[in-house]
């Protein structure tokens, strides 16, 4: 079975009681081992449907990052409009923004040629919130900007060669019943995003990723634990660059 059709008939699948595992396997595996490893029960095997992703092997580029709640606050809100819900979460979303600043800062500091970057998400209110904070922070900045890409969401995004991905994953338990089955998720964002870093709620994904998801991420030999640390370091390089600018 395909991933393009599991993901159309997910929700039929679902309601009919069909049980199913996610596999992603590189190329060079061998798939026998793999379902005798996963299932020694035939009848579980007349169940599972196995994603064989020729770009699996490219995916250990991307970083998976934790992010936790914002001062003692649960990361997730529903921000009601009328009788629409929008799920949104704020720490994630500067998480974002501050890598964005930073990818641009960076290159303009080593003199290298700004990298293509697109922004990502689940939600279409993490969207807007994403977009809003990157008006608020870099529209009006020349050293910024924003992207060469509207932030996208995930069922629309599709990757370009040579662009740094920055993903926002927006899952927990409040809308985990409208999204697809975490596994599909998440088979679909490694699908995509060879190349960047994946911010999440690492407990949630720490089952099917192991140890791949980090509390902290280390820049320049900095060890970040959130992004108001990652704020702290692009206003260090913002700084500089604008001295540069006036000498």
């Amino acid at each position: 079975m395909t991933f393009d059709y599991l993901k159309q008939h997910s929700s039929y699948l679902t309601s009919i009681g069909f049980n199913f595992d996610t596999l992603l396997t590189p190329n060079h595996c061998d798939t026998s081992l793999i379902l005798l490893a996963s299932h020694s029960n035939i009848k579980q095997l007349q169940k599972l449907i196995l994603l064989h992703d020729s770009q699996a092997d490219a995916s250990s580029e991307s970083e998976w990052v934790h992010v936790g709640d914002f001062k003692g606050k649960p990361a997730m809100e529903i921000i009601k409009d009328g009788n629409t819900s929008f799920v949104q979460n704020l720490p994630e979303a500067e998480y974002v923004v501050a890598k964005y600043m930073h990818l641009k800062l960076s290159a303009l500091m080593k003199g290298e040629k700004t990298p293509e970057v697109q922004i990502v998400t689940t939600e279409e209110g993490q969207r807007n919130l994403i977009t809003e904070i990157l008006k608020q922070k870099c529209a009006w900045h020349p050293m910024l900007g924003m992207p060469s890409h509207p932030v996208k969401l995930l069922s629309d995004f599709t990757p370009l060669q040579n662009t740094h991905t920055i993903f926002s994953t927006v899952w927990t338990s409040l809308n985990a019943p409208q999204l697809l089955d975490k596994k599909i998720t998440l088979a679909e964002i490694i699908k995509k995003v060879a190349k960047g870093v994946v911010f999440c709620r690492g407990d949630l994904f720490a089952h099917l990723l192991g140890d791949r998801v980090q509390d902290e991420i280390e820049i320049d030999g900095i060890k970040i634990k959130d992004f108001r640390g990652l704020y702290k370091v692009d206003q260090g390089l913002l700084t500089q660059l604008e001295e540069k600018a006036k000498q």
